[in-house]
């Protein structure tokens, strides 16, 4: 196999897992948001822009390596269409390639799904948290700053 040609195959498989990790790690976040805890909200959130920003590089990279292969096997430089590039490659490899992306596209449409469920949680986490707001709110005017103790109630008895 053409060094372009594993390098597509590779990039493409590396995606596919990072989508995969992104859609688990959305899922494995809503604990942590339901019951508000807020060190594992940040570190749900820090694994996610990690995965994301992985995931936009993979995406640059996989970009390269198709007009690598395009060129490769004389196409013009910017392909508008895999499958021709897919279908003029040894069968082996086109069937693999086919199954990535068949895979990778179900995997993309299962993470926007648990994107949207996530979105959803948010809000109403969001929402939540507006309704405590008001209610405290509304309840401070009723209630003064205790007063400080007076001093003779501070001294230590022996």
């Amino acid at each position: 196999m053409q060094p372009e040609l594993a390098q597509l195959r590779e990039l493409s498989e590396r995606r596919l897992g990072l989508v995969r990790d992104l859609t688990a790690e959305l899922i494995g976040a809503r604990p942590a948001i339901t019951s508000m805890n807020v060190d594992a909200i940040y570190a749900h959130i820090a694994r996610q822009t990690s995965l994301c920003r992985r995931l936009e590089d993979v995406r640059g990279n996989e970009a390269s390596a198709w007009k690598q292969a395009a060129s490769y096997l004389g196409f013009p430089a910017n392909p508008g269409e895999g499958i021709a590039i897919i279908e003029n490659l040894d069968a082996d490899l086109g069937r693999r390639l086919r199954r990535i992306h068949t895979d990778l596209a179900l995997a993309e449409g299962e993470l926007r799904q648990q994107n949207r469920v996530h979105a959803l949680l948010i809000d109403g986490t969001r929402r939540t948290l507006v309704i405590l707001a008001n209610a405290l709110a509304s309840l401070s005017p009723s209630y003064s700053i205790p007063a400080a103790p007076p001093p003779a109630a501070l001294e230590v008895r022996s």
